[in-house]
């Protein structure tokens, strides 16, 4: 799946000799035929590794003695993430979620590549309570939770490559995801070649449609599989 600019992504199921298909082309000719692969092809991943932790709190001190019946004021309660349903239709659903991260040392807990030039594609879901997503899935229902499949729309505003780094920074981190359409496709080769250029992440699910060929079974057999769409 994958959107075009301004609309939900759409997710592509293969059948499973189609998808044996795929992974013999890929295996025997790097891509061959009619599919192709370059070596700057690479997915972003925002890396869930601990990194040094830069920022840290201060405290100001104020002049004379302290008194030991002085209480300092109680510590804040910490924020707790929120997700809200805030569209859907019969094309996608559309998904704020606001995630609260204290410290980088704290990793987000997903993995997102960028072949889609308005959005990000989360390819994976660290799940448990040693995530800022993880801990977040937890405690939200189903139809709220961060998915491996989902788009990754915006970060605090920012779009494309710059959500990335947006990814990576501290405090609070709001998400707009975009749930993908799904729909099967099915392809008669009748001897052609499949006529799809590809690209994929090696730690990624799924192939990422770059174009659609004439000469290939894919036109031939009009199965309605467009640039930007997914194979998973």
């Amino acid at each position: 799946f994958g959107p075009n600019v301004g609309a939900g992504g759409r997710l592509l199921y293969v059948a499973p000799a189609l998808s044996a298909l795929i992974g013999q082309t890929l295996g025997m000719f790097g891509l061959g035929c009619c599919c192709a692969a370059q070596e700057d092809d690479r997915a972003a991943v925002v890396s869930t590794t601990t990194v040094g932790d830069e920022y840290a709190c201060s405290a100001s001190k104020t002049a004379g003695a302290v008194s030991p019946r002085d209480v300092a004021p109680a510590p804040e309660a910490p924020k707790a993430p929120v997700g809200e349903l805030v569209a859907e239709s019969a094309q996608a659903a559309t998904l704020e979620v606001c995630l609260f991260r204290d410290s980088v040392r704290v990793p987000l807990g997903i993995s997102v590549e960028h072949f889609e030039p308005d959005s990000l594609y989360i390819s994976n879901v660290e799940e448990g309570t040693a995530t800022i997503v993880g801990t977040y899935n937890r405690g939200v229902p189903e139809e709220l939770r961060v998915k491996v499949g989902d788009y990754v729309s915006s970060v605090d505003g920012v779009t494309g490559h710059g959500a990335i780094n947006q990814l990576a920074c501290p405090g609070e981190v709001r998400l707009t995801l975009r749930r993908p359409n799904t729909f099967t496709a099915r392809v008669a080769k009748n001897g052609l070649p499949l006529g799809l250029l590809l690209r994929f992440d090696t730690l990624g699910g799924s192939l990422y449609v770059k174009g659609v060929e004439d000469c290939g079974a894919t036109i031939a057999s009009q199965a309605g599989v467009a640039a930007g769409d997914r194979i998973v």
